[in-house]
C-alpha cells in the first residue's frame, strides 16, 4: 500500500507543478493553447447540454471547464 500511496503522491506533485507553472487559465488546466482554441474544442460539451440541470465536475484541474460552460 505504501508503494501505491507514493505513486499517487508523486503524480500529484508532477501535475500540480505543471499546472501551476502555466501563465493562463487554459495552461493551468493542462491545455496548451489560447482561449479561442479552448472554447472551440470544448464547445461540443456545451452543445450537448439541451436543458437546465446540474453538472458535477470532479477533480478537473482549476475549474475552467465549468466556468466556461456557464458563460
Amino acid at each position: 500500500m505504501a508503494d501505491e500511496d507514493a505513486w499517487y503522491d508523486r503524480n500529484r506533485q508532477i501535475l500540480e507543478t505543471a499546472y501551476l507553472a502555466g501563465d493562463t487559465p487554459q495552461q493551468q488546466s493542462g491545455f496548451n493553447g489560447d482561449a479561442a482554441h479552448w472554447k472551440r474544442l470544448r464547445q461540443v460539451i456545451a452543445d450537448a447540454i439541451d436543458h437546465d440541470g446540474t453538472i458535477l465536475d470532479v477533480g478537473c484541474a482549476n475549474g475552467l471547464l465549468m466556468e466556461t460552460l456557464v458563460t
